[in-house]
């Protein structure tokens, strides 16, 4: 179930973000939510979601007073419960950061920290985290990662995966830099 998540999700930013951008269907960060949610929830099927009992739901609110992007979740089969209630674990975790141009790059290390802090807590161990970060201003390929530390590179070890779009020579690249070691055939991809 993890690998095949980890896969619609990969491939989700890979393949369908980086069209719908390069198409124009994404402005900011609000609708860089709105079609990730629409090409994973498609990716992953009703009939998957459902046999395992799994749900997408945006803008979750944490126990901590924070709120996650996007999250996929396992929920309990029970009626007598609100919907929130229900949430039985969490398979993955997505932040999403849309920033243009040459702006303060601080909210992009929010969302690291963010990231960092649900790592640190440990409260769904089998938990995949993704950051998706579209940044429209130039970078060198050497640039790619957001974790320049050895330090964010071990936190990050097995369960992170950095999604990217910058642009390089006048031209939009996305990233995939997983460091969760799922479906290595799309790991460290350049398109």
């Amino acid at each position: 179930m993890h690998t095949t998540v980890d896969r619609a999700i990969k491939e989700t930013w890979l393949y369908n973000i980086k069209s719908d951008y390069s198409s124009n269907f994404i402005l900011l960060e609000d609708s860089l939510k709105n079609a990730f949610y629409f090409h994973l929830r498609n990716r992953l099927s009703d009939a998957f979601l459902k046999d395992h009992n799994l749900r997408i739901y945006t803008e979750l609110h944490t126990g901590y007073g924070e709120r996650i992007d996007i999250a996929v979740v396992e929920i309990e089969d029970r009626e007598d419960v609100h919907l929130r209630e229900k949430i039985k674990d969490y398979v993955a975790v997505i932040e999403l950061k849309y920033k243009s141009g040459h702006v303060p790059i601080d909210p992009f290390f929010g969302d690291i920290q963010k990231i960092k802090s649900y790592l640190k807590r440990n409260d769904y161990v089998n938990c995949q985290y993704y950051l998706g970060f579209i940044h429209e201003t130039e970078y060198r390929l050497e640039e790619t990662s957001w974790l320049n530390t050895r330090e964010q590179k071990t936190w990050a070890s097995g369960s992170l995966t950095e999604l990217s779009g910058f642009y390089n020579e006048d031209k939009i690249i996305f990233t995939n830099i997983s460091y969760n070691h799922l479906n290595a055939d799309l790991n460290n991809i350049r398109i």
